[in-house]
């Protein structure tokens, strides 16, 4: 008979022969009291008086003692953000708290050796020949807009009490080479300026913008505009060069790749250019 009756319910006879006797489906009005015996391990309850997000109970104690908690379902903001995903767009409307995603985490790691990563995303290429592999935020503007905007934003803040012993940065760009790049050129950093047939270029226009905000006295004074790490030393006729020259010091080494030849940027040890 309880062959009979698994078969027409859709369910596997032989894993109910060996139940035990235990339950694995039940329903009623009243969720069973936790510790009580006789319920299966993933037994399914339904719960006949309940609503939105308390219709459907799983035992996620034991055998002996049960411990039926409520099957997680989805929010109406949830629902939404998944629609987003999904390519239902998620509509923001004019708030400035709502948000698709929103991760907010914490660390007390004193680990002075490996980096904390609240959010880490790996992907493999392995298509001879494809192109990008990026993770890409894709921002369209269809609004004059006010005094800012962005696609992509990195922040670093410092508390009073905060402090980087070594080198602090709001992001970072890292590439790593191998042996097998014997083709292609490589930069840690790509910046690129798109231009439609007809497009304008605003008041004014460059390839990056640099600005100090708040006391801008105090990095004016003594803040730089560069800093050439330890691994880029004096190289003759390489990327940094020491040289003796009128006025100059030492030289940076810039690639023109519509002239397909090298450039050199002088640099002084001082304003006086002497």
């Amino acid at each position: 008979m309880l062959r009979r009756v698994c078969k027409l319910m859709g369910l596997n006879p032989a894993s109910y022969t060996v139940a035990d006797k235990k339950i694995m489906f039940d329903q009623g009005n009243t969720v069973p009291t936790d510790e009580t015996a006789g319920y299966g391990v993933g037994c399914i309850f339904q719960h006949r008086d309940g609503g939105e997000g308390t219709a459907l109970y799983v035992n996620e104690g034991s055998e002996s003692e049960c411990d039926f908690n409520a099957m997680a379902t989805l929010t109406a903001a949830q629902e939404a953000a998944l629609d987003a995903v999904t390519g239902t767009a998620l509509d923001l409307g004019t708030s400035l708290t709502t948000r698709a995603i929103d991760v907010e985490t914490t660390s007390a790691s004193v680990d002075a050796g490996t980096s904390v990563r609240p959010i880490y995303m790996a992907h493999t290429a392995t298509g001879a020949g494809s192109v990008g592999h990026r993770a890409e935020f894709h921002t369209l503007i269809s609004a004059a807009l006010g005094g800012w905007s962005n696609a992509l934003k990195g922040y670093a803040e410092y508390d009073a009490s905060g402090r980087t012993n070594g080198l602090g940065s709001a992001v970072c760009a890292e590439l790593k080479l191998e042996s097998g790049c014997t083709q292609g050129n490589y930069a840690p950093l790509e910046v690129e300026m798109v231009l439609g047939g007809s497009a304008a270029l605003g008041t004014k226009s460059a390839m990056s913008y640099y600005n100090v905000t708040d006391d801008g006295t105090t990095f004016n004074t003594g803040g730089y505009f560069a800093i050439l790490g330890d691994g880029i030393v004096d190289t003759a006729n390489g990327m940094f060069d020491v040289i003796s020259a009128a006025g100059f010091d030492a030289c940076l080494k810039i690639y023109s790749a519509s002239e397909g030849k090298d450039y050199f940027i002088g640099l002084a040890e001082d304003n006086a250019f002497a």
